[in-house]
């Protein structure tokens, strides 16, 4: 009897070892098959943006985008075109964003007169133009050498 309950043991020490190792290869196999990009890959124009897509930012937050240094660019919130002398960042390193209050633009722009004080909650349509430094933008549409880019925020 004792040889039975022995051999049990070990049979059931088997079954689960082997369970085990099979789920373990399983997730193993799961991770590895995993695409580990996240989101939409973005055109190679466009170093980085501010925020990802989808990502929910305070109300005060940058928004914009972070261009190839030989590119320019409009961002547009909802539609809008930000005024230039409302953009902070370094356009001259590609680098096009928008603060509310107009924090950080390098302008004279008062808090009062920018575009948005802050965000108010909700979703945010965002989008860049871009093009090259040496063009008009007319000139870089004739060539085909304008691109654009949108995505979502939502504001929390």
């Amino acid at each position: 009897m004792a040889e039975s309950s022995r051999r049990t043991k070990i049979t059931r020490v088997l079954i689960v070892g082997g369970g085990l190792l099979v789920a373990a290869n399983l997730l193993i196999f799961a991770g590895l098959s995993h695409d580990s990009a996240s989101g939409p890959q973005l055109p190679s124009e466009i170093q980085q943006l501010f925020p990802e897509p989808q990502q929910v930012i305070r109300p005060q937050e940058t928004v914009g985008a972070d261009l190839r240094d030989d590119l320019q660019g409009q961002l547009y919130i909802n539609g809008a075109p930000i005024p230039a002398d409302q953009v902070s960042g370094d356009p001259n390193l590609g680098i096009v964003t928008f603060r509310p209050g107009c924090v950080g633009s390098g302008q004279t722009t008062s808090g009062a007169d920018c575009t948005y004080r802050e965000f108010d909650p909700g979703t945010y349509n965002l989008r860049i133009d871009f093009w090259p430094r040496t063009q008009s933008i007319s000139e870089a549409r004739r060539l085909g050498e304008f691109g654009s880019y949108g995505w979502q925020i939502k504001v929390g």
